[in-house]
């Protein structure tokens, strides 16, 4: 992603949080759910690009703000 650099890395930064925080927490019995939905429509990319992003999904379409709320609200009930 040379053009997203900006947004591969902070991705990558929410892998290593995910792999260092559980660990770093479990002795005070904290459990720590991490969320690193896949790119998510939120108007940052029209045209020809969103067209060919979407494509890489099985689900033939973009992620929305409300599915990510809905899994926060099922990892936290």
């Amino acid at each position: 992603m040379v053009n997203e650099i900006a947004y591969a890395v902070s991705k990558e930064a929410i892998i290593g949080l995910c792999k260092q925080v559980p660990v770093a927490l479990a002795p005070q019995n904290i459990r720590v759910n991490c969320i690193n939905p896949r790119p998510t429509d939120t108007g940052y990319l029209f045209g020809e690009d969103y067209k060919v992003v979407v494509k890489m999904f099985p689900s033939g379409r973009w992620e929305t703000p409300k599915d990510a709320a809905k899994l926060v609200l099922a990892l936290s009930s």
